[in-house]
C-alpha cells in the first residue's frame, strides 16, 4: 500500500537553529512541508523530542518560528519533525514560503524568495 503524505514537500537548504528540554543545536533544514521538516545536524534529537525551531529566511530579518515541533524519527545525523504549534503570523509566512517554492518548479534560488 502506497503511504500518501499530507502536505507537499519542497527540497531545500536553510539554516536553523532549535531547541529543548535536552538539545540546543544548529542544523540545516530541508524536505520542507506546511506539517513539518528533515533537519540535518550532528546532533542527536530522538523520536517523542520536543522541540522549538527557528528557520532563517532569505530576505527576512526575523526567522521563522516554529513555537513547537515533535521528533517523529531519527537516523544518523538527520531527524524528521512534525509542526505541532505555530502562530498565525508565521503559517501565513510558511505558506507564503510554500508557495514561492512551487512557482519556481524546480529551482530553489533563495534570492527569488524576496
Amino acid at each position: 500500500m502506497l503511504n500518501k503524505r499530507q502536505y507537499a514537500r519542497h527540497q531545500i537548504e536553510l539554516p536553523a537553529s532549535f531547541s529543548g528540554d535536552e538539545l540546543s543545536a544548529r542544523g540545516v533544514v530541508t524536505d520542507l512541508s506546511f506539517g513539518g521538516c528533515k533537519v540535518e545536524t550532528p546532533a542527536v534529537a530522538l523520536p517523542g523530542d520536543f522541540l522549538g525551531i527557528l528557520i532563517d529566511v532569505p530576505g527576512r530579518n526575523e526567522p521563522l518560528e516554529i513555537e513547537l515541533a515533535v521528533v517523529r524519527w531519527s537516523i544518523g545525523q538527520a531527524f524528521g519533525v512534525e509542526f505541532i504549534r505555530m502562530k498565525p503570523k508565521q503559517q501565513v509566512l510558511l505558506q507564503g514560503m510554500l508557495r514561492k517554492l512551487e512557482a519556481l518548479t524546480g529551482s530553489q534560488s533563495p534570492s527569488l524568495w524576496q
